[in-house]
């Protein structure tokens, strides 16, 4: 049995298995220390500068 949130779209069933969410700040490294404390963590993915990614 395959578990995933079920959506219908162009005619077919579908299965969503993740999903990305961006949130834009004006203010990078406060945005990022606000995630950290929010997270209790810091970012699990950080390819470039302007740029953190928390997953999970």
């Amino acid at each position: 049995m395959q578990r995933g949130l079920s959506i219908l779209g162009w005619g077919a069933h579908k299965l969503v298995y993740e999903v990305t969410i961006q949130i834009r700040v004006s203010d990078f490294e406060k945005g990022q220390a606000w995630y950290e404390t929010l997270l209790n963590r810091k970012p699990d993915f950080s390819p470039h500068q302007g740029f953190a990614e928390f997953i999970g």
